[in-house]
């Protein structure tokens, strides 16, 4: 009889089995699951009551379409895919499915079904339970004379539900909250708040609406109780659900809206920006539904600008206010009518602040129509940097504990006083090259040269003393290649005595050299008045910088002697360069490396080499033949206590031809320099 009924069920679910149609409207249909079946005699096994369940579930899609039913097979199918792909290896995969199973498997309604035997009597009895609120919406008990009755049995409660899709939808009519696929709309009055005028509070309204777009009353909303620069309160007080505990909870009324205050707490800061607040809802299917208040915060500030910043002592400068408020898309409202607070304290003794303006009482300043304030400031004698505090304390009504302690804005002036002084500078950007050949009778020389020098210096002056410091920087480098062939009187072991031998002389030199200086004392060296103007020497800059560096080189010689033997020498290493020099100079800059070499003695073991370094540098330097035309160190006024002088130059010179003649042989030279150089020199009056 048993295995009969099996078989029954399992044609019957075959037979009837169909998919559920999608809803008619725009709201999700209600999804249903079936609980396993609960068997209580030893009449009935659990595999008949498993079928039973399925036979169920397929009866109820059939007379309901649009509805989602989830039978026993339904759900084992769904996370037996997922545990598949998890035992395969495929963990993303197994992963996700998982997660979504337990997305689609999750119900907002269940059906429990109870088979059990009264004497001979075979009893259904079937719930449907509101998972949400945990009611039972739906109750019915059928009984039969046999087990194979239980099939009918099933049908016949099928029949007596009827149109389950409308028995949920007037169910949920009577029961709003949670609502089915709520959507929230969030609006904030007022639409910013500021810390300013008791202005830092402002309400957030949610209304919630179903998915037939009626209000939903008597929902809960949850809102984020602290945020990144304010709170939120609400009549409900904090949380005690789990699943949102700590966060503020309201109940929408008739109309479907709850409300939420936020409160901006000016001790996170009193610029401008804007808050979020996160809110929260519950739809049915114990799922939420999330929005956003946004919050812009309307920031308040003091700008302080001094007319003058650096005066002498025991003059005086403005300084100006301004008090405004700043709203997150940078418009300014100025705040008139508001009391500011001058801090002194931080200045000498003979030095003091006057308000040029409207005061309080105590002498404080106030803002006018159009937020700003005069001050102005008398220096005294000393000469340092005097610093003004200014405070202004918004209304920003009371903390969180209740009492009233606003945070205040605040600004500084600062004015430097100190006597009468100049600083000037000198910006020097050149670079050039050399290429020549040379050649007479038996000698050829040849000179690829490139060379760039920068310098950059700054001098304080000042007025009454004459006394200068200077700091400064310049930088050095070059890169050679040298060659020549010719003959040479040679000490040769083949033969006694000296031999003329043929030679090849090859060199590669790259020079990197820096000089700096740091508050190099002088008097009216680096800094002269001259002509009602002022002159800055470059002929050369009188300062001696200390130099640092050094000069690469790799070189070889080869004497070729009779017989086809040849000796070579080579060698390669970097000499260091530490001699001070002055720079500058209507030529160019490229005797440095030679002028930075240290005298060595004739014992020295580098003596030879270092001669060798100094006469290529000089020789470049005699080649090159260029000269700048317009090297001046005169300035000329170019504004208020400003003078300044610029100039470019770009000169070359070459030659390609014979020189002389002389026994028969013809000498002849070919030779390019370039030469471009870039000057700056500037004074500023402080």
């Amino acid at each position: 009889m048993k295995r009969y009924l099996i078989l029954i069920l399992i044609l019957a679910m075959a037979a009837t089995a169909v998919l559920p149609a999608a809803a008619a409207d725009e709201c999700p249909a209600p999804k249903i699951r079936m609980m396993p079946t609960k068997v209580t005699s030893d009449l009935i096994t659990q595999g008949q009551g498993d079928s039973l369940n399925d036979y169920y579930a397929n009866s109820l899609r059939n007379a309901n379409p649009a509805l989602k039913i989830l039978g026993k097979t339904d759900v084992a199918a769904v996370l037996n895919l997922s545990n598949q792909q998890l035992l395969l290896g495929d963990d993303i995969n197994g992963s996700r499915g998982l997660e979504a199973s337990a997305s689609s498997i999750g119900a907002e309604y269940l059906v429990t079904l109870t088979v059990g035997t009264v004497g001979s009597v075979y009893q259904l009895h079937m719930t449907i339970i509101d998972t949400d609120l945990g009611n039972a919406i739906y109750r019915d008990n059928t009984e039969t004379t046999s087990v194979r009755g239980l099939l009918d049995a099933v049908d016949t409660q099928v029949a007596k539900i009827g149109d389950l899709s409308a028995f949920i939808e007037s169910y949920e009519a009577a029961h709003p909250a949670p609502p089915r696929a709520p959507s929230l709309s969030v609006s904030v009055q007022p639409e910013s708040v500021t810390p300013e005028n008791s202005r830092d509070t402002t309400t957030i309204t949610v209304t919630v609406r179903n998915c037939k777009g009626d209000v939903v009353p008597g929902t809960k909303v949850y809102f984020e109780s602290v945020t990144a620069r304010g709170r939120v309160t609400t009549e409900g007080g904090e949380s005690e659900d789990v699943a949102h505990w700590g966060w503020q909870v309201a109940t929408t009324g008739t109309d479907g809206t709850a409300r939420a205050t936020y409160h901006l707490d000016t001790k996170k800061g009193i610029t401008a920006g804007q808050d979020t607040v996160d809110i929260v809802t519950e739809e049915r299917g114990q799922k939420n539904v999330h929005a956003k208040a946004e919050i812009p915060i309307n920031g308040v500030y003091l700008e302080v600008i001094p007319q003058k910043d650096v005066i002498a002592p025991k003059q005086a400068t403005d300084i100006y206010i301004s008090l405004f408020e700043l709203s997150g898309t940078g418009e300014k409202t100025p705040l008139g009518g508001k009391v500011l607070s001058i801090d002194e304290s931080r200045l000498p003794n003979d030095a003091g602040v006057v308000v040029m303006g409207p005061t309080d009482s105590g002498g404080n300043p106030i803002t006018a129509a159009d937020g700003t304030v005069v001050l102005k400031f008398v220096a005294g004698e000393e000469e340092r940097l005097n610093r003004i505090r200014i405070l202004y304390y918004p209304d920003t009504g009371t903390n969180d504990d209740g009492v009233n302690s606003p945070v205040p804005v605040e600004a500084w002036a600062e004015i430097e006083v100190k006597a009468d002084e100049y600083v000037a500078t000198v910006n020097w950007r050149e670079s050039g090259s050399l290429d020549y050949e040379y050649s007479w009778q038996y000698d050829y020389y040849q000179w690829d040269y490139e060379y760039d020098f920068t310098l950059f210096t700054k001098t304080q002056k000042e007025k009454n003393t004459g006394q200068e410091t200077t700091d400064g920087t310049f930088t050095y480098t070059n890169d050679l290649s040298y060659y020549t062939e010719g003959r040479t009187m040679f000490d040769t072991p083949f033969s006694t005595g000296y031999t003329i031998v043929p030679f090849e002389e090859q060199w590669d030199i790259n020079a990197d050299v820096k000089g700096t200086i740091n508050r190099y004392e002088t008097i009216n060296t680096a800094l002269e008045e001259r002509l009602s103007t002022l002159f800055i020497p470059v002929t050369p800059f009188p300062i001696p910088f200390e130099v640092s560096g050094g000069t690469e080189y790799e070189g070889s010689i080869t004497y070729k002697l009779s017989g086809e033997n040849e000796i070579t020498d080579s060698g390669d290493g970097r000499i260091t360069n530490t001699k001070a020099i002055r720079v500058l100079g209507s030529g160019p800059q490229t005797g440095i490396m030679g002028d930075t070499l240290a005298r060595v003695s004739d014992e020295d073991p580098n003596y030879s080499l270092t001669m060798m370094l100094k006469r290529m540098s000089a020789a470049i330097d005699e080649h090159m033949e260029v000269r700048d035309p317009l090297i001046t160190g005169l300035l000329t006024k170019a504004g208020e206590n400003v003078y300044a002088k610029r100039w470019s130059v770009h000169e070359s010179n070459s030659y390609h031809g014979d020189l002389f003649t002389w026994l028969s042989s013809t000498a002849r030279m070919d030779m390019d320099a370039e030469f471009t150089r870039e000057v700056t020199l500037g004074a500023v009056k402080q």
